[in-house]
């Protein structure tokens, strides 16, 4: 039965996808041979036509029932045999287990995922079923493969889709770097691959006007996750410039440089618009009035009584003002119109979004 799938891939995607004998960093685990015979049956009942599809919504079916996405554990790297004890996980576990039973029957299974959601909390974690040249999403475990929308969910913006690599990727910026911690965490790993045209419409950005001292070191496109800018794009600086590919569209985003742990803004904010043209945020002195009935996206409306602060983004968060509502809105009159900002308050303080203003409403971002 594996065989007879194998034969229908090309070399270099069976090495990627069927053959590596570890996903990411855990202890080696003698994990193939034992999914084998679990699956044994359940796989030679779907073998007849030998396509992967079938075969992998088949044991995925059966997986559903073997494995469970919970918020534990916290551990992160585990080998099958770890996984198969605890039969439950975050997203992430969901996904190195599928791996793990896929392609020890010879389906090809990527491990693909955003780091940081760009218009809200949090980042995700799935499987690709490697089909035709093409990307199946599906969550392992969950989602039948083809049908799991990420996208639709909250209406989830995704700056960057990384893939988790058994190769060593050459121009990562990890293989490009002497010492890893001069970057960001994210990028220290040299077995990434930046996937996300496979997935979204792309765009690319040119940041301009950087200090020529610069030259030769990565500059960063951050968005705004967990109440703070998170890289997830990396570009040299050349001639005073750096320019970002493939990057996702209608999502707001922060250049900055990354030195001895920290970050620091090198620009304004950018906005890549539906269209995929980038705006610069940038306050040119106009004002207008803003109306905020509540202080974010997902829901939260202004309280009478509670105490919000407004903030405005000019190179790091500056306090506009700090107000006690009076009622379920409140109004801002002679703010500058085009700038980034934030209201805050001590109360359902993760679900605070930036937002830019249309129409003297809050749009967020």
């Amino acid at each position: 039965m594996e065989q007879a799938l194998v034969k229908k891939y090309i070399f270099r995607d069976f090495c990627e996808y069927i053959l590596p004998y570890k996903l990411v960093n855990e202890q080696p685990d003698k994990w193939m041979i034992d999914i084998q015979k679990r699956y044994h049956s359940l796989a030679e009942k779907n073998s007849s036509q030998a396509d992967p599809y079938q075969m992998c919504l088949a044991i995925n079916n059966q997986l559903k029932k073997d494995f469970k996405i919970r918020s534990f554990p916290s551990i992160w790297d585990l080998n099958f045999h770890e996984l198969d004890m605890l039969k439950s996980g975050k997203c992430y576990h969901a996904t190195q287990y599928t791996t793990y039973v896929m392609r020890s029957l010879g389906i090809p299974i990527a491990m693909d995922f955003t780091p940081y959601w760009g218009n809200m909390n949090g980042g995700h974690e799935w499987n690709a079923l490697i089909f035709n040249g093409h990307p199946v999403p599906f969550i392992g475990s969950e989602s039948d493969p083809g049908l799991t929308k990420i996208d639709l969910a909250r209406q989830r913006k995704r700056a960057k889709i990384f893939r988790r690599t058994y190769s060593f990727q050459q121009q990562s910026l990890a293989a490009l770097t002497k010492d890893p911690l001069d970057i960001p965490v994210l990028f220290r790993s040299a077995q990434l691959r930046d996937v996300t045209d496979q997935y979204i419409p792309v765009s690319d950005a040119v940041v301009s006007n950087l200090p020529s001292g610069q030259n030769g070191t990565p500059l960063y496109l951050c968005v705004f996750n967990r109440q703070q800018w998170m890289p997830t794009a990396w570009a040299m600086i050349k001639h005073g410039k750096s320019k970002f590919v493939k990057m996702g569209r209608d999502i707001i985003y922060l250049p900055m440089y990354y030195q001895s742990g920290e970050l620091s803004a090198a620009g304004n904010p950018v906005l890549i618009n539906s269209e995929g043209l980038s705006v610069q945020i940038n306050d040119n002195g106009d004002k207008t009035k803003l109306v905020i009935k509540q202080k974010s996206p997902e829901g939260p409306g202004i309280t009478k009584g509670q105490e919000y602060e407004l903030l405005i983004w000019q190179g790091k968060w500056k306090p506009v003002e700090k107000r006690t509502a009076t009622a379920d809105s409140i109004v801002y009159n002679g703010i500058s119109k085009n700038a980034l900002y934030r209201i805050t308050s001590k109360d359902k303080m993760s679900k605070e979004r930036i937002f830019i203003i249309d129409n003297c409403k809050p749009l967020w971002k």
